[in-house]
């Protein structure tokens, strides 16, 4: 297989690096379980409804959405004390819920004086012109159409589920404040295994393959303010469930970010002329004449615009040998990374959406220090037509 086919298949740069403690590796599919898809259909009263209202759009989500409560259930997470609220409410906070409530409406049927929040950017909520079926019907549903990281969710007891979220967990818990956190759950996808592997340093207390979840990302780990080993026990031998334990990743001398360079480098990005002329004269404009400048692939045109400027020290980078010694003060991007990108992760933006760190020579100026001419650390420059 080439080096170019391996690197389509993007599983390389998003591993977990918790692994069953069985030692068994390879494929699950001969073992996976619809016992989830069972209750779902044939034991509970509110499935016919949340169907009927289009909450969920395939027995995946179903099974994704069952697997979660499943873990809170079981371990008695969500059960209520007798303290007095104060006022406060108890709630169940689901972070990426999708476009419908439909983990946070598991939660609210099937539980007792939890109010259950459901975040997403992308959620349908009523309107003046469009009302949700669901809405007004569950009471203690509150669906939220906005980013985690742009609410406050006042609670007394929380527990936060996190389920094929886009956002690291310190992001979803900075969003809620609460005298308490009972526990904290999340199920990674994507390339977010690495950014979800501890909650403010502190590795999950229970980590499994949930084989009743039909999907490739059936990892759930969580992190419980009152650990207890016999409850997670409990859990895992139930059935359908195996238990992982941490081993940190080994370093090769062929890693994943030289990898990443490389498919970096395999990119062709010819640039317009009116992209070389606005990004040298940017440069011009905040960058000292004297600074090392490297260039990401081959651009001979944006080589010879910054020589005509007064910039003296410029460098192709067109393989991996050629980082190997140097320090750049600047690095230049004429969207080798932007494609590179795209192909390696899932929540890319839509075609022609464009990201960068500095759009283009008309864009607000950002300052820049140049009151020293030691190496100031990284500055990315991509320009994408």
């Amino acid at each position: 297989m080439t080096q170019a086919a391996v690197l389509d298949d993007d599983s390389w740069i998003s591993k977990s690096n918790w692994h069953r403690i069985d030692g068994m590796t390879g494929s699950d599919q001969d073992k996976l379980s619809l016992r989830y898809l069972d209750e779902f259909v044939g034991d509970l009263t509110c499935s016919a409804q949340m169907l009927a209202w289009g909450l969920f759009p395939d027995a995946k989500e179903v099974t994704e959405t069952m697997g979660v409560f499943n873990a809170i259930r079981k371990l008695g997470l969500h059960e209520k004390d007798t303290a007095t609220p104060d006022g406060m409410l108890d709630g169940i906070v689901v972070v990426g819920d999708g476009v419908t409530p439909r983990t946070a409406a598991m939660f609210a049927y099937r539980t007792k004086g939890w109010t259950c929040y459901s975040v997403d950017p992308i959620m349908k909520v009523s309107t003046d012109h469009d009302k949700v079926p669901w809405d007004g019907v569950l009471a203690n549903v509150v669906s939220v159409c906005d980013k985690i990281e742009n609410i406050r969710i006042r609670l007394r007891k929380a527990i936060v589920v996190l389920v094929h979220a886009h956002v690291t967990i310190e992001q979803a818990m900075c969003a809620i404040d609460a005298t308490e956190i009972i526990a904290v759950l999340t199920l990674p996808c994507c390339n977010w295994y690495g950014r979800q592997e501890q909650c403010f340093g502190r590795q999950p207390d229970l980590v499994y393959d949930d084989l009743s979840i039909l999907s490739v990302h059936r990892e759930v780990r969580l992190w419980m303010t009152r650990p207890g080993k016999l409850h997670a026990a409990k859990l895992v031998s139930l059935g359908g469930c195996v238990e992982k334990a941490y081993k940190p990743p080994v370093v090769k001398d062929s890693t994943v970010a030289s990898d990443f360079l490389a498919l970096v480098l395999q990119q062709s990005a010819p640039s317009a002329p009116s992209t070389v002329e606005h990004m040298a004269a940017f440069c011009a404009q905040h960058f000292q004449r004297d600074w090392r400048v490297g260039v990401i692939g081959r651009q001979d045109e944006l080589v010879h615009a910054l020589s005509r400027l007064g910039f003296t020290a410029i460098d192709s980078i067109e393989a991996e040998d050629d980082i190997s010694t140097l320090t750049w003060h600047v690095l230049l991007d004429c969207g080798n990374l932007h494609r590179a990108l795209n192909r390696t992760d899932k929540t890319k933006c839509p075609r022609g959406c464009r990201r960068h760190l500095v759009k283009s020579a008309n864009a607000p100026k950002q300052e820049v220090p140049q009151s020293d001419n030691a190496p100031l650390g990284l500055r990315h420059v991509d320009l994408v037509e």
